[in-house]
């Protein structure tokens, strides 16, 4: 995708041939004109030469506010002029000679050119399921740019946990939950719960969830898809819980507001430094905050096993608003670095920081592929490794447990750029 920008008066007088800006652009603009007479409702179209742009960037990209795009200053003392004209569209690359792909001709100051400037996320997934933990190695690691599609009917579930990136106009998501694996024992599958909430956050963004984005927002979208779940005829029959991370990078702000619901999280990294990272909750050793939707002892049973009165008061549903928020903003060249436990049980400061020191700040999704790649295959290596002490085993030692090793677990990445 190319963006050109260009203006036709500012740097000097168009009429007077001195602008050399103005005649470029201006060649550019025939340029793309000439190109479209395979088009027959732009060739019958008349009008003065701003109209037929205005009309072909109405018919390419109707979402833009052509009248404020394109404008004449309608002053007898100076000429018609075409104060700036953002070509961002597959189309119009497609139009453009290869010599007119540089990103920028010339800017009028006195229109907004946020579009062109604000900050947005490039991110990469990665992951491995603990079923597969026992093949030696040959699991099939799912990596993929972000705009590709997962075929069958698991994709955002990595076993028990599931992830969603979404994007609105004005923000980017993306979240991580991971269903709690204590509910295999009653024959729950808990992917069904983690899946369903991250289906419905990414399912509320894409509709256009809130338009305030603030640091309240990340919990209120986790509150409301929470809400959704309980509240659906078709998902009568749900059960399960999930801790839960969702972050929001607002592109007008440059912040990244967040909330962290369980032992699930992510982590900026500034300058090959860790700049910020999320809190996890623990209501006590190696049992997270989480909500749930908790079966009925009256009314639900599992194949053998049924709920009884002791074991549901025994079961843990956290509200939504008791997740930690917090604002960060960001700088271009800013990574973060989103996981379930399964990641942080099992890998160190030092991973990290080691795997995103070999990406550039201008580094192309496929080399964030491969770090999250990497990142992913490291703790599934070390999760395997018995004479490890891993993150996991130490903070066990805090709570007077004494292991060695990592902590086989599902393990979700989701890593993220600040970029232009």
């Amino acid at each position: 995708m190319h963006t050109i920008v260009l203006s036709t008066s500012r740097y000097g007088n168009a009429a007077s041939g001195s602008n050399p800006t103005s005649k470029l652009g201006k060649n550019l603009l025939k340029t793309i004109l000439s190109r479209c007479t395979n088009n027959a409702n732009f060739q019958e179209k008349t009008g003065s030469f701003l109209d037929r742009i205005r009309y072909l960037l109405s018919q390419t990209i109707p979402a833009f506010t052509t009248s404020r795009l394109l404008c004449s200053t309608g002053a007898a003392s100076s000429p018609s002029r075409l104060p700036f004209c953002l070509l961002g569209n597959s189309f119009f690359s497609s139009l453009l000679p290869s010599s007119y792909e540089l990103p920028l001709l010339a800017i009028d100051q006195d229109h907004e050119l946020n579009q062109i400037q604000q900050l947005h996320l490039i991110t990469a997934y990665s992951g491995y399921s603990k079923s597969y933990l026992n093949q030696k190695f040959k699991t099939n690691i799912r990596t993929s740019r972000v705009e590709a599609s997962l075929s069958g009917k698991k994709r955002g579930v990595i076993g028990d946990d599931a992830w969603f990136i979404a994007k609105q106009n004005r923000v980017d998501v993306m979240g991580v939950a991971d269903g709690v694996g204590g509910w295999h024992e009653i024959g729950i599958d808990p992917s069904k719960f983690s899946s369903s909430l991250m289906r419905t956050c990414k399912r509320l963004v894409e509709q256009n969830f809130e338009l305030n984005i603030d640091n309240k927002t990340p919990i209120n979208l986790l509150e409301q898809s929470y809400s959704t779940l309980l509240e659906s005829k078709n998902n009568r029959l749900l059960v399960g819980s999930s801790t839960a991370c969702i972050l929001m990078f607002h592109h007008e702000t440059n912040f990244l507001h967040t909330c962290n619901l369980g032992d699930s999280g992510f982590c900026v990294i500034r300058n090959n430094k860790i700049i910020h990272r999320s809190q996890e909750q623990q209501h006590y050793f190696n049992s997270p905050y989480q909500i749930a939707i908790l079966p009925n002892s009256s009314n639900f049973e599992f194949g053998e096993h049924h709920v009884n009165n002791q074991e549901e008061e025994s079961l843990i549903n956290d509200s939504p608003d008791a997740a930690i928020s917090c604002s960060i903003q960001l700088d271009e060249g800013d990574f973060i670095l989103l996981g379930t436990d399964g990641l942080w049980d099992n890998l160190a400061d030092s991973h990290f920081l080691s795997e995103i020191s070999k990406l550039k700040k201008n580094c192309l999704i496929d080399e964030l592929e491969r770090a999250a790649n990497n990142l992913a295959r490291k703790a599934i290596e070390l999760a395997l490794d018995p004479e490890y002490i891993s993150p996991f085993a130490k903070a066990a030692k805090k709570h007077g447990i004494h292991i060695r090793g990592g902590k086989p677990d599902d393990i979700t990445v989701l890593l993220a750029r600040v970029t232009k």
